[in-house]
């Protein structure tokens, strides 16, 4: 069975289950079985069983009508990120949010700060559509480097890292990092308002200017949650 994890996982939370039952046009968004092996065994198991409504409820999306890949609201988005974002409705007291985006023609997801990209796209059901997707969300497995590099939202960060190799620390896992990360909207901002100073930090030949502004959002040896 191509879902035969997420489905046992899911037996786990019961009132999610029951949630689902009763949705009559929902989006979930279904792990593929090679997904739960990015951990060992052990690993995947204790941390979903550590938090799993939280994580497998990132995977339910009911913001009628069902996301399609195809979707105006993703394809055509009205947010300043460039992004469609829907908030989490499980467990109820959830502060996170889903993100949808397109990138090459494929559509993608981010939800607990992970990214996943949908490899089978609009499985319809009765109550809804479903989408396989080769991540779990919520399962943090990349560096903040490797995160980085893959959200679209932060690609002015990152290209200001790569110069003089500032990135690299951030591939240390030895290390715990809390990074403070400038959207590229806040970006937009600063060249909105700071053109000229926009433009030194962009050009490549400031790296240590650039390096002192990075270090200000950036506190190592710590991991801070909200």
């Amino acid at each position: 069975m191509r879902f035969r994890d997420f489905a046992a996982y899911l037996q786990k939370t019961p009132k999610l289950c029951e949630r689902i039952n009763k949705t009559s046009d929902a989006t979930l968004l279904v792990p593929t079985n090679e997904a739960f092996r990015f951990l060992s065994a052990s690993e995947m198991d204790g941390k979903i069983s550590a938090d799993a409504e939280r994580i497998l409820g990132l995977h339910f999306i009911e913001h009628p009508p069902a996301i399609l890949a195809d979707d105006v609201r993703v394809t055509n988005p009205q947010d300043n990120s460039g992004m469609f974002s829907v908030p989490a409705v499980f467990p109820e007291d959830s502060e996170d949010r889903v993100w949808f985006w397109n990138n090459d023609g494929k559509l993608h997801i981010d939800g607990g700060g992970i990214e996943a990209e949908v490899v089978e796209a609009n499985v319809g059901a009765s109550n809804g559509v479903i989408h396989s997707i080769n991540r779990v969300l919520g399962i943090p497995q990349d560096t903040i480097k490797g995160k980085l590099a893959k959200d679209p939202m932060m690609s002015k960060t990152f290209n200001l890292g790569k110069q003089e190799h500032f990135n690299d620390q951030l591939n240390r896992t030895d290390l715990q990092f809390t990074f403070l990360v400038p959207t590229d909207q806040a970006w937009d901002q600063i060249k909105k308002d700071f053109a000229t100073a926009y433009k030194v930090l962009f050009m490549g030949d400031f790296f240590y200017q650039v390096h002192h502004i990075l270090e200000r959002h950036l506190q190592v040896g710590a991991k801070t949650t909200p």
